[in-house]
């Protein structure tokens, strides 16, 4: 059996500390495996976890600097590129479309963004590269 992210929430830093123990030796002892250099084992208020921040002080939710960093990139190269495949605009919007859960009036505009490129590349191979305006 495979499990995968394991939260061990308590009511203080303490606490946190013995019940992760607890999480630990019970879970080897029933023959689980753990990632020890993936897992985070630090008690914390906040987390990275499915490319998001989740911050239990301020009870957010953001973007995790590591994916806000892939779309900066991605943006970068979809302005200074003097051309654009289709691949690479529907990569851009999906970012974008992930990112958005956590923006505010985010899902609007990356709705402008898919329709532009869908006038962009209507009618067009998946791979040709275009001209960007």
């Amino acid at each position: 059996m495979y499990l995968d992210d394991w939260l061990v929430q308590s009511p203080s830093y303490p606490q946190t500390l013995v019940d992760l123990q607890t999480v630990l030796t019970e879970g080897r002892r029933l023959g689980f495996r753990f990632n020890i250099p993936k897992s985070v084992l630090t008690p914390s208020t906040s987390v990275d976890w499915l490319g998001l921040r989740w911050d239990s002080v301020s009870t957010s939710v953001s973007l995790a600097r590591k994916n806000q960093e892939k779309i900066r990139q991605k943006i970068r190269e979809a302005i200074f590129s003097a051309s654009s495949s289709r691949r690479q605009w529907a990569s851009l919007v999906g970012s974008l479309n992930f990112a958005a859960q956590v923006v505010p009036l985010g899902r609007l505009w990356c709705h402008r963004l898919h329709l532009s490129g869908n006038r962009r590349f209507r009618g067009r191979a998946w791979e040709e590269v275009l001209r960007m305006p």
